[in-house]
């Protein structure tokens, strides 16, 4: 996806089309998180549209707390076929989620750093510093330099993690 100038970490408010040509093939890690192979095929095929819609909101269980980004995205394939929903408050509290490609899964998410990515995940040690090491590479400057948004999403039943 190419975003337009006036985008950024804190807007991304609108429609996404997914261009095939500047991201790398869906099927590897969706094999790995054991999508059958007609559905990776079908995937393969279709024009991937998010609908993202981002905003502040209060929580409801923590009134006290302050304002939250939300963020909605709403995704659709070609000819307008209704994918996965996903609803993501950047709190880095752990959520239940459950839908048709993926299953019954918990995910958190938050506005951070690629470099407190790296410093947590020093501290923490093990193959997370390795793993820290890999999804905070190869970003372009701006990211570097500025936030992000981080997501984790276990799905204990089918044993994957994405970070």
């Amino acid at each position: 996806m190419a975003a337009p100038a006036n985008k950024n970490i804190k807007d991304l408010n609108g429609k996404w089309v997914i261009n095939k040509t500047h991201s790398d093939s869906t099927e590897p890690v969706l094999a790995l998180q054991g999508i059958g192979w007609m559905t990776r095929k079908a995937l393969g095929l279709a024009t991937v549209t998010l609908h993202t819609k981002q905003y502040l909101k209060t929580p409801d269980d923590n009134p006290s707390a302050g304002e939250v980004i939300h963020i909605d995205i709403d995704q659709f394939a070609t000819g307008g076929v209704k994918g996965t929903s996903e609803h993501r408050a950047l709190d880095w509290k752990y959520r239940p989620h459950s839908d048709w490609l993926f299953g019954d899964l918990q995910g958190r998410s938050r506005l951070t750093t690629l470099e407190a990515v790296r410093k947590e995940a020093k501290e923490t040690g093990g193959t997370t510093e390795k793993d820290a090491e890999y999804v905070t590479e190869g970003f372009l400057e701006e990211t570097e330099k500025g936030e992000t948004i981080e997501s984790f999403v276990d799905n204990d039943g089918k044993k994957w993690t994405g970070w």
